[in-house]
């Protein structure tokens, strides 16, 4: 006692370790897994006393207290498993003990399960066609495959059973040979043993609370003993060993033996090898020490000790064994690469908001839209046009592809490379807001023609003072600097003239536009209308990319507005499919929803019709045309293809951002150049910058027969052209720019003169037969295989 005191007075002034060496060496008075080692200060024996904490906790360390508390433990588990006589009054004396551990069969009125923790399971994400893009592995629960006991290599499961429990399927729950020769190694100082079985371990990790798992305790392994007997009562073998299988910790994070085969061979767990199973089987028991990347001897060590263990059990033979210890085990580290970063990310921003923060670990299987060939071909696009703008100062680029009717993304590029800090690469562009620039007027004209106009209506483009409330008037210039006179709403529009298309927005409003720019897929513009004004048209609201092809998807469908869907199909960990991408889905004989590989329906979820297909196809008619803006852009630009198309540029103040958007009746391609913090771009206009970039990814895509398969319809066809529908008339017209010819209603064809005649005051006006001046001809930057525009 009085050494005791010296030793507590020493230590509390700061003059002596608690423990020393040669205290860590003695042998232990009772079995470890009796022990709280972390509570037991000193070990009994010879010239040591146990720490006070021990003593309230164990009391006597005598032959008698000992033995005590072997029986008591030996009483309980014969009152789990229903004994009588004493083992029965025991159980029942210490019913209170039982009324508190956790059920094992799922409790439906507390709604208490019985198995924690094994629904949790890493989500994988695919491409289109099954090729891995990432596996969401969390931060707290680690890799985890659920795999049934099937699709586990034989090898596994009797290596595991000879190195963890070699009594598994006789014994119920516990081993009593175990617990004795336990007891027997541990008093005798000849190592350590837990004498765990299968199923205590199991118990041990998914029912037991959290708290208590790892706690070194008798209670605790008087609960996970009682808890494995009565589970044993409960399921059958295979279970229990299915369920410990996908729940062991085999290091690196990988918990399950499925997730143990791809971390350290790359491959699954029913492929493994008898070599490779041995190593694997044996990493539980200590998965840091034994871990072959770091301590490779030691693991190999223990891989023959596995094996030895199967010979014991007459599970291998000798010479298997042996055979099995002579084979070179090769690593291959799984070091997966996130393809399509921010494609990945989008997604699990997506699952998250379906399903919230517990799809990162439900396990699910989720095959997304994107193709990766189409995405590869898009990244390089873009990075070689980047390269040839560098020198005016553009860094960056993102593009979006989507399938109009079905709003299946097949490519995001949200920057032309993730991992470069430097254009802050890690941002994606395509779902951030930026000013679209004139890619935005065919939402106006589209407004407009809801309102009356028509591609033939023909406005005044003259320098135009707009009233501005409280402020002075607004005086929008055309890109040029010039003066147009009277031009027709397709010349406008396809030339991009400002001042029409401002004009176009008050006579359309405000309002009813950014109503129009929702409807067709555009979840910005909610700052009110006091926040947007007449330069609505030019670009003055900020959107996303991946709103403005949606946007110009409903365009491509005639008018149907169809969300953009990243997913083709949701499964959950068993393959059972839980979310199927609308244009897919179908019902069965039963009436049950089922989800196809074959397109069913024309168009899949979305707003629906939104906008009157002959209004949709007047705007169409209008970008497609390749005449209407050759007057800016010249015959030869980008935007012209070998193929019909609609596109429509953009470009916002001080060459900030470079936009072209455009479709084919299969096909929305969305396009942005610019850098990521908002830097500017020297003379990068929509058509020297993003058309490029668009038009070279439209002649990639049509060029390539694997790319064109995936737009095919239903019946295996590709409409190759924009077709005009019902209601429509080519007709001429007289007006203050003399006669037109071009698209009408048919219930309402001109009866008179189709000139616009605004109200606002004229700072200078042009007469109807002013001509417009020479264009102002600018040294254009070369872009590849086509002319530039001089104008752009």
């Amino acid at each position: 006692t009085d050494l005791h005191e010296l030793r507590l007075r020493l230590k509390r002034e700061g003059l002596t370790p608690v423990h020393t060496s040669a205290r860590r060496t003695h042998k232990r008075p009772l079995p470890y897994f009796l022990m709280r080692h972390r509570t037991w200060r000193g070990r009994s024996g010879v010239g040591h006393v146990r720490s006070q904490a021990a003593n309230r906790r164990y009391g006597g360390g005598g032959a008698f207290a000992i033995a005590a508390r072997v029986f008591l433990i030996v009483a309980i588990l014969l009152g789990a498993l229903g004994g009588v006589g004493f083992g029965g009054a025991v159980a029942g004396g210490l019913w209170y003990i039982q009324n508190k551990l956790p059920p094992v069969i799922d409790d439906p009125v507390t709604g208490q399960k019985a198995i924690h923790g094994i629904d949790v399971q890493t989500t994988k994400i695919y491409d289109r066609n099954g090729i891995p893009l990432f596996d969401i592995v969390d931060e707290d629960t680690g890799r985890r495959h659920y795999v049934k006991l099937e699709d586990i290599s034989p090898f596994v499961i009797s290596a595991t059973i000879a190195a963890e429990d070699a009594s598994f399927f006789s014994n119920p729950g516990v081993d009593p040979v175990s617990i004795a020769r336990a007891f027997k190694i541990n008093l005798g100082g000849e190592g350590q043993s837990g004498a765990s079985t299968i199923t205590q371990q199991l118990m041990r990790e998914v029912n037991l609370p959290k708290d208590e798992r790892y706690e070194q305790s008798v209670s605790r392994k008087i609960r996970e003993m009682i808890q494995a007997v009565r589970f044993t009562r409960v399921y059958s073998k295979p279970y229990i060993l299915e369920l410990y299988l996908n729940e062991n910790p085999y290091g690196h994070r990988a918990y399950g033996v499925d997730a143990a085969a791809l971390i350290y061979f790359g491959k699954s767990a029913k492929d493994l090898t008898l070599p490779e199973s041995a190593l694997v089987a044996g990493l539980p028991q200590a998965p840091t020490d034994y871990d072959p990347f770091v301590n490779p001897d030691l693991a190999k060590r223990r891989q023959a000790k596995v094996l030895d263990l199967m010979v014991k059990q007459s599970m291998i033979t000798q010479a298997e064994a042996e055979k099995a210890k002579a084979d070179v085990l090769i690593l291959r580290p799984y070091n997966p690469v996130l393809r399509a970063q921010h494609f990945v990310y989008y997604v699990k921003s997506y699952l998250e908001r379906l399903y919230g923060p517990e799809a990162n670990t439900a396990g699910l299987i989720v095959t997304t839209t994107l193709d990766l060939r189409v995405q590869g071909a898009a990244e390089k696009v873009a990075r070689d046009r980047i390269d040839e703008l560098r020198r005016q100062h553009a860094t960056n680029a993102s593009i979006v592809i989507m399938k109009p009717g079905t709003g299946e993304i097949l490519a995001m590029v949200g920057s032309v490379d993730y991992n470069d800090t430097s254009i802050d690469g890690q941002v994606n562009v395509a779902t951030r807001e930026r000013q679209p620039g004139s890619s935005f007027k065919p939402i106006t004209y589209a407004t407009a023609f809801k309102k009356g106009w028509t591609p033939g209506t023909v406005v005044l483009d003259t320098l135009t003072a707009f009233p501005n409330a409280g402020q002075k008037p607004y005086a929008p210039h055309n890109y040029d600097g010039r003066d147009h006179g009277w031009v027709t709403v397709r010349e406008s529009l396809g030339n991009s003239y400002n001042i029409p298309a401002v004009k176009a927005l008050q006579f359309a409003g405000v309002q009813d536009v950014i109503d129009t720019a929702h409807d067709m897929g555009i979840h910005g513009l909610n700052r009110g209308l006091g926040w947007y004004g007449l330069s609505l048209t030019l670009g003055g609201g900020e959107v996303t990319l991946l709103d403005m092809t949606n946007a110009y998807s409903t365009f491509a469908n005639g008018g149907v507005e169809v969300d953009a869907n990243p997913i083709l199909r949701i499964e959950d960990p068993q393959g059972r499919i839980i979310e199927c991408n609308g244009i897919y889905k179908y019902k069965d004989i039963s009436g049950g929803q089922k989800c196809s590989a074959v397109q069913q329906k024309p168009f899949a979820d979305g707003n629906g019709l939104v906008l009157d297909p002959r209004f949709a196809y007047m705007t169409t008619s209008i970008l497609s045309d390749n005449k209407a803006r050759s007057s800016a852009f010249g015959v030869n630009n980008p935007l012209h293809m070998s193929f019909p198309a609609a596109a429509k540029t953009g470009t916002t103040d001080d060459n900030r951002d470079s936009w072209t958007m455009g479709y084919t009746p299969n096909l929305a391609i969305g396009v942005w150049v610019g850098n990521s913090n908002n830097a500017e771009m020297l003379k990068v206009t929509g058509a020297i910058g993003a058309a490029v970039i668009w038009h070279n990814m439209m002649e990639t895509f049509y060029g390539n027969k694997a790319f064109v398969n995936l737009v095919r319809d239903s019946d295996g066809n590709v409409q190759t052209d924009f077709e005009q529908p019902a209601g429509l008339i080519k007709d001429g017209a007289c007006s203050q720019k003399g006669d037109i010819y071009d698209l009408f209603l048919a219930d309402k064809p001109p009866t008179g003169c189709t000139t616009y005649r605004d109200k606002n005051p004229q700072l200078h006006s042009a007469p109807s037969d002013a001509k417009p001046t020479p264009a102002i001809k600018t040294r254009p930057t070369p872009l590849p295989g086509i002319l530039p525009p001089l104008n752009p």
